[in-house]
Order: C-alpha cells, then sequence, then structure tokens
C-alpha cells in the first residue's frame, strides 16, 4: 500500500493543447515537450513523458472530487492552480464549499448515527507563514472552550512518545456542526494573503487545519480509547522569481516558500527510497509537524493541482514529478489506541468477582467448607502462627493448608522464626567469643631462664624443687586460683639448669617464683623493675616502658651474663613487637633492601616520565595554538578576498 495521488487539472480557454494531453484510463497525463525539439539536429532531452496517478480530475464538482477523496490531506501545486479552491472552497456558494467543510458536514452526521459511541472533537487550525508558526484561532472563543492569549511567533513543535504536536496550541472543543463551521471560517480570516499576478488572493504561508477525534465505546467497556487526528494542509504554491516584477516582501515571502517545498520534495525522495534510514524531517517546520502524516503510518492522499497552460509547462512538469514521487511512499495505516485505568480496574474488578464465583462454586462440588480467599486478618495470622508454632515443636502431625493467601502467610511465618533463631545464634556467638576474650587476656604470665654456661664455669648446679611465694602487683583470674595447685605440682618439672657467675646468685640457689602465674623462676629483681612492668592502658606510656624494660634487661645481661627469653603477655595491652615504623626502616636496611632499591629507581623513573609528559603537552598547546592563530589568519584572508570579489 502506498500514498494516494490525484491529479485536479484547472479548466484553462485552451481547450485543445499539443503539449498535454490526457489519456481515455482517466490516470495518465502525456506531456509532450516541443519547445526544445527542432534547436539541434541531435537532441538527446526526453521530450515526451507520461505520468500515471489514481484519478485525474478535469472537469469534476466539488461533490465529485469529495466522494472519491474524502481523507486527503495534501494539496500541492502552484500559485493560481486551485488548491485552496480544493480545499476550502468558495463560502459564496453553498456547492462550492471544498474538502474540509464537507468533511466535518459527512463527520458529525455519521456521529449522530453512532449513539453507543462517545466521540469528542477538537479543531486546530495554524499557518506556517516565513517558517514561523502562527495559530489562526487566538482570539476565536466558544461558549465551552475560553479563548487562549495571542501567541504569534512563539509556537514551538515538540515530540513525545514517537507523536509530534505544538506547544500551547489552541484546540478547541466543537459539539456540533455550526461551532465547526464558525471556527474554519474565522481561522480563514486570519490567514495571510497577498495579490499576486496570477491570483488576487494568493496564500502566503502553509496552512494545516486538523480534526482530532476521540473516540470511547460506552458498550462494550474493555477500556479501550481510540485517538484519530485529519491533517488537510493546503500548501502554498511554489513562484518562480525569476523574470517577476513583485516586492521585497513577496520575494522574501517567495524564497521562504520555495524552500520549505524543496525541504518537503526532498523528504518525499528519502521516504520513496527504501534504502534509506535517516529521514531528513526537521529541515523545516512544514515536514517536522507532518512526520506523523506523511511517515506510512497513515493514509494519505495527495491532491496534484496544475493549470492547463503552455506558459506553466515548467511548474505543471514540477508538479507532476513531485506527485510521481509521492506515489512510491509505501504506507502501513496503524489504529492508535489507548486504555482508560478507570475502564480497566472496572474490567478486571468484574473478572475477580467472576473467578471468586467460580472458586466458590468448586469448593461447594469437592465438600469444602466455606473457605475465605480474602487477605487474611490480624486474628487469623496469629492463630496461623501457632500452628505452625505446635507444628514445629511436634505437637501437631501436619499443617492444612485450604487457600493460597495462608501458605504465602505460613511461608512468612518460616521466614520471620528463621531469622529470630538466626539473630539469636548470633548473639551467643558473640558472648561465648566475648568470654573467650576475657579469658584469654587474663592468661598467666610465662617467664623462662635460659642456660648461658656449662657446668664447668659455675661453682654448683642448682636442681630446684623449692617453691617460694612472694607477694606480687599483678592481680590472677579465678582459672589461675583454681589451678594454682596443680601448677605448684609441676615446677619442678620446669626448672632448668642455671649457672650464674654472680656468686650472690648462687648463693641464693635459686630464683624467685612468678606468683602471677605460678611458672618459671626468676632471679632476685628489683621490685621498682618490676613495678614497671604493669599493665597500663595509655599507648605512649607503655612505649616507654617497653624501651626501659629492654634497656634494664640488657644491661642485666651484661652485668651477669644471663640472657632472658622473651616475655609473652597474651592479649594484653602491653606490645612487645616494634611499632611500624621502626619495624619498615629494619626492614629496609638489611631483608628489603634490594626490594628498596628497585622501589626508588622505579620512582624515579616515574618522575622522569611525568616531566617528560608535562613537557611533551606544553609543546602540543603551543603548537595548537599557532595552528589556531594560522587558522584565524586564514579565514580573514579568505574573507577579504571575498569581499574583494577575488
Amino acid at each position: 500500500m502506498s500514498v494516494t495521488v490525484f491529479l485536479r487539472v484547472k479548466p484553462s480557454s485552451h481547450v485543445n493543447l499539443k503539449e498535454v494531453l490526457y489519456l481515455e484510463d482517466d490516470q495518465t497525463v502525456h506531456i509532450d515537450n516541443y519547445k526544445h525539439k527542432n534547436i539541434m539536429p541531435i537532441n538527446h532531452q526526453i521530450m515526451a513523458m507520461n505520468y500515471k496517478f489514481n484519478k485525474i480530475f478535469y472537469h469534476n464538482s466539488q461533490e465529485e472530487i469529495y466522494q472519491v477523496t474524502a481523507r486527503t490531506i495534501l494539496c500541492y501545486g502552484q500559485i493560481g492552480a486551485g488548491k485552496t479552491y480544493t480545499m476550502n472552497g468558495l463560502s459564496q456558494a453553498y456547492n462550492d464549499r471544498g474538502i474540509i467543510p464537507r468533511s466535518i458536514g459527512h463527520l458529525f452526521e455519521e456521529i449522530q448515527k453512532r449513539p453507543t459511541l462517545s466521540i469528542t472533537v477538537k479543531l486546530s487550525y495554524i499557518e506556517i507563514y516565513n517558517e514561523q508558526i502562527i495559530d489562526l484561532l487566538t482570539g476565536i472563543s466558544l461558549k465551552t472552550t475560553p479563548c487562549k492569549q495571542p501567541s504569534f511567533g512563539f509556537l514551538q513543535i515538540a515530540e513525545s512518545n514517537d507523536q509530534v504536536y505544538i506547544k500551547g496550541l489552541n484546540c478547541l472543543t466543537v459539539n456540533n456542526l455550526e461551532e465547526a463551521l464558525t471556527i474554519l471560517f474565522e481561522g480563514e480570516l486570519n490567514r495571510t494573503v497577498a495579490s499576486h499576478s496570477l491570483n488576487r488572493f494568493s496564500s502566503r504561508g502553509h496552512a494545516i487545519f486538523t480534526i482530532y477525534l476521540t473516540i470511547t465505546d460506552s458498550v462494550d467497556s474493555n477500556g479501550c480509547i481510540k485517538c484519530s487526528k485529519i491533517h488537510y494542509v493546503d500548501l502554498a504554491g511554489s513562484d518562480n522569481l525569476k523574470g517577476t516584477q513583485i516586492t521585497d516582501k513577496l520575494f522574501k515571502e517567495a524564497a521562504y516558500i520555495n524552500r520549505s517545498l524543496a525541504f518537503l520534495e526532498q523528504t518525499i525522495l528519502a521516504l520513496s527510497d527504501p534504502t534509506r534510514d535517516y529521514i531528513p524531517y526537521r529541515q523545516s517546520k512544514l515536514t517536522h509537524f507532518l512526520k506523523n502524516s506523511i511517515g506510512g503510518r497513515c493514509q494519505t492522499i495527495l491532491i496534484a493541482n496544475i493549470w492547463n497552460e503552455c506558459t506553466f509547462l515548467n511548474e505543471t512538469l514540477s508538479t507532476l514529478r513531485f506527485a510521481s514521487r509521492a506515489m512510491s511512499i509505501p504506507s502501513k495505516p496503524e489504529v492508535n489506541q489507548m486504555h482508560d485505568p478507570m475502564a480497566i480496574i472496572k474490567k478486571l474488578k468484574n473478572s475477580n468477582a467472576s473467578l471468586l464465583r467460580e472458586l466458590f462454586m468448586y469448593d461447594t462440588l469437592n465438600n469444602r467448607g466455606q473457605i475465605n480467599y480474602e487477605s487474611l486478618t490480624e486474628k487469623q495470622k496469629n492463630k496461623l502462627r501457632n500452628s505452625v508454632l505446635k507444628y514445629l515443636n511436634n505437637e501437631m502431625k501436619d499443617l492444612e493448608i485450604v487457600n493460597l493467601q495462608q501458605l504465602k502467610e505460613t511461608f512468612n511465618i518460616f521466614k520471620q522464626i528463621t531469622k529470630s533463631l538466626q539473630v539469636q545464634l548470633d548473639e551467643t556467638k558473640g558472648q561465648l567469643s566475648r568470654q573467650s576474650d576475657y579469658t584469654g587476656s587474663r592468661s598467666p604470665t610465662t617467664v623462662a631462664v635460659s642456660t648461658i654456661s656449662s657446668s664447668s664455669r659455675s661453682g654448683g648446679t642448682v636442681q630446684g624443687s623449692k617453691v617460694a611465694s612472694s607477694n606480687s602487683n599483678i592481680s590472677t583470674t579465678k582459672r589461675q586460683t583454681n589451678n594454682s595447685s596443680n601448677n605448684e605440682t609441676n615446677l619442678g618439672k620446669s626448672v632448668q639448669n642455671v649457672n650464674f657467675k654472680d656468686k650472690s646468685l648462687v648463693a641464693n640457689q635459686v630464683g624467685e617464683l612468678d606468683a602471677s602465674s605460678g611458672r618459671g623462676f626468676l632471679p632476685p629483681i628489683d621490685r621498682n623493675i618490676c613495678d614497671k612492668f604493669s599493665l597500663m592502658t595509655d599507648g605512649a606510656v607503655l612505649q616507654a616502658k617497653r624501651r626501659e624494660q629492654k634497656q634494664s634487661i640488657e644491661n642485666d645481661k651484661i652485668e651477669n651474663n644471663i640472657i632472658y627469653e622473651p616475655m609473652n603477655i597474651e592479649n594484653s595491652n602491653l606490645s612487645s613487637s616494634p611499632n611500624k615504623y621502626e619495624a619498615f626502616e629494619e626492614f629496609k636496611r638489611e631483608p628489603g633492601s634490594e626490594l628498596f632499591s628497585i622501589y626508588q629507581q622505579n620512582k624515579n623513573l616515574l618522575q622522569e616520565n611525568r616531566e617528560k609528559g608535562l613537557k611533551l603537552a606544553t609543546e602540543i598547546n603551543q603548537i595548537k595554538t599557532n595552528v589556531d592563530n594560522l587558522q584565524i589568519q586564514l579565514n580573514k584572508s579568505k574573507s577579504e578576498r571575498e569581499a574583494q570579489g577575488i
């Protein structure tokens, strides 16, 4: 299916023209160009052409044309060829009325024949004059629709959901034929016309009269709303500007008209080419507004108006070419439907009630009691929860599933119980973890003495089983108190042979017992030093105490030639390891020296590359600036040469 094209010929006093012949099929026009036939002995120009359309109107009345076309959207042709007469007709004679008033009358006749349909009719009338959209219905008001303020030159085209519309356009709702014709004639008076050598009332802009229909069926309430619109387009005539004596204003108007018609022809060419992906609708406001009407998704009819005069043969050929190209546009009309939300809700409620009745009938036939298919109440939810708890406690054998609502609520209850048990499990794990951390942080402190010399150097051998209890500032836990007896029994097994160089230590034979742990023996140590091992919470003080302790042990090692094993205080605030900075510095000096050297080399290389990149970027910016300056000078020189006419 393609665009339907009709050809209407304006009657002329020249009855028998050799250049234009109409064949008997009422569809084909033959153009024979005798103008350049005998200029040269060899002429490769095409002298004879045939153009075929759906139908050709020659001496036909307005009624005959309307009965055949009925859905006209475009009237195209040269000035004075009868486009406005075809669309609007003459207001002085009823029989000479055009397609638009006849369509309006036919529309309201059909509305009266369909009382079951609710049809809303709205009208709009615009003119595209010098690429400005003018609302011809501005200032016109009806009893049902108030008028709007004038909006000359400020109307803009917009798109939404692949539909083209004009922002702020005045659309008037009409209820009968009288109101519609009043709006049409009032809009006609607001059109821009001017006197031309070929037409006293020549249209100087493209006029588009649109009927909007919204149809709903009150009987078949399926929520479907059909939306339709009919465009009646009266295009301004193309004008040959060569050799015509017209004013500057008419010249400007003709330039805008010819340019918009050229863009329309380009759009028609693009639509007729199936290989084209891009259609230039936005080149002009005319093609942009008619995007949904000429794009192939609607029923489109074109009436090409020509003048049966030999003088206007070139304009006639241009019109015929345009019409023949329009015939090749594919057309696949689509129904625009919307859905009324309230009607859909009503339909769904009726369907729901019908399904409930079927369920009740099914339950009755299967001897099932009255089952509630509505949402469960709070009382029913609590009762169901108690049943689920009994089922989990093995107090019930099975859960009876009655309907889908009960099944969903049962799953929801199981989900809540699972989440609650998971929370309780996490809390129990946290409590056990905290208890384990507490007992672990209060574990005994073990200090062991290593053997540093052989028996040949010592004055005697110490084999100890004697346990001396001493007072200590370190508190013990309940667990330590309960296990103290067992620890004392095993103390003798953990004592090592220690040889002391200092005879004062040998005289004492064994050191003092660590009262906090009950394990391991210490040499006699000053109580002031022991006090320095007390646990403290301040981090800075701890670090100072640790360094002081380390220095004290080193001094003892030098004086007594005794080496103490490191103190292992588990989970305490007293840290025996160096801080991160000291550890990192030590790592860089010894085991990580090679890696640190590679890191420094890569760091230096990265810095060099950054400096090189910065230097290159600076040079590129300078070159770009020079290129821009040269381009400016070149454009300036070019403009000067054009101004001088070189």
